[in-house]
């Protein structure tokens, strides 16, 4: 499975590739969605210091399994890691998945990735 980082339109946030097009996970609704890449956009944000449209960004979550993941053999998916950081006790400091909160983050996925490949 390759995993691309793409911060886009209202909540959508990971893409995976697969023979029929993208499968596109929506955090906030848990609803999944299949798209061929002529369907999809980056989405932007305008910068007000500058005058120009800058990319939105990526999800610090999917960061954290990037560089943290390797290291782990991974049992499950990203998807299910997602939910099961949700329901970790301290995920109410974070409010929403687009938190920039990153001490959070980093605690609540490293625990998820200890307890997951026990």
């Amino acid at each position: 499975m390759d995993v691309e980082n793409t911060a886009g339109g209202n909540d959508l946030i990971e893409t995976f590739k697969d023979a029929s097009g993208r499968r596109i996970f929506f955090p906030d609704t848990g609803d999944e969605i299949v798209a061929g890449i002529h369907m999809l956009r980056l989405t932007r944000d305008w910068d007000e210091v500058t005058d120009e449209w800058k990319p939105q960004g990526s999800w610090f979550f999917l960061e954290l399994i990037e560089a943290d993941g390797p290291d782990w053999s991974l049992p499950v998916s990203i998807k299910q890691i997602w939910y099961d950081v949700r329901l970790k006790s301290g995920f109410e400091k974070l409010k929403d998945w687009t938190s920039s909160v990153h001490n959070v983050w980093r605690e609540l996925v490293l625990h998820v990735l200890l307890k997951t490949t026990r």
